[in-house]
C-alpha cells in the first residue's frame, strides 16, 4: 500500500513531466475555438437613474467618511466598530487591522474621487505605514488581530490572526490596500 506522501509525490512528477511527453493527452480535449485571436468585447454598458447614481455616491461618500472618521490620527488605526446613533460619542477603543487596511483602500479611494485632498491621504497613509513599521506589536511578522485604537497596545479579544483561518483572509487586505 503506498503513503499519501508517496502517492502525491508520483502525480508530482507525473505532473512535471506531462508537459514535455508527447502522449496524444491533448487530442481528448475539445479544439479551442479562435477566442483569444481578438480582444474581449467591451463590457455592457449599465445605465443607472440619476436617483442610483446619487445613491451609490452617497453610499460611497459615507463608507470613506467612516474609515477616516473612526480611524486615529496618531496611529491610523481604525474602529472595528462604531454605534452611528453616537458616533461623536463613541468611545470604543477596539481596532482590528482588517478594519485598518479596509481603511487604507478608503483612503486611495476617497482621494480619487475628491472626498479627500491628497496632502490629507498622504499623510495619514505614511502616518499609518510608519505607526505599523515601528510601534504596533506583532508575532513573528504577524500582527495581532484586534488592538487599542490609539495606543497600539494588543487587545485580548482575538489570537494571533494566523491562527484563525478565516481570519488568515483578512491579514492580507492591508497589503493589498497598494
Amino acid at each position: 500500500m503506498r503513503s499519501r506522501r508517496k502517492f502525491l509525490a508520483q502525480l508530482a512528477a507525473l505532473g512535471i513531466c506531462l508537459p514535455s511527453a508527447d502522449l496524444g493527452f491533448a487530442s481528448f480535449l475539445p479544439p479551442v475555438p479562435d477566442q483569444h485571436a481578438r480582444p474581449a468585447p467591451p463590457p455592457v454598458k449599465t445605465y443607472l437613474s440619476p436617483d442610483d447614481d446619487e445613491l451609490l455616491d452617497e453610499i460611497e461618500r459615507t463608507t470613506i467618511c467612516y474609515f477616516w472618521e473612526q480611524a486615529s490620527p496618531l496611529t491610523g488605526l481604525v474602529k472595528d466598530r462604531c454605534n452611528a446613533r453616537k458616533a461623536s460619542t463613541d468611545n470604543a477603543v477596539v481596532a482590528s487591522i482588517a478594519a485598518t487596511g479596509f481603511g487604507l483602500s478608503a483612503i486611495c479611494i476617497g482621494e480619487k474621487r475628491g472626498f479627500i485632498s491628497l496632502n490629507d491621504a498622504r499623510a495619514r497613509v505614511l502616518n499609518s505605514l510608519r505607526f505599523l513599521w515601528k510601534t504596533l506589536p506583532h508575532h513573528r511578522g504577524f500582527f495581532y488581530h484586534f488592538a487599542n485604537v490609539n495606543t497600539g497596545e494588543r487587545l485580548g479579544l482575538g489570537n494571533i490572526i494566523r491562527r484563525h483561518c478565516h481570519s488568515a483572509v483578512r491579514h492580507f487586505v492591508l497589503p493589498a490596500a497598494f
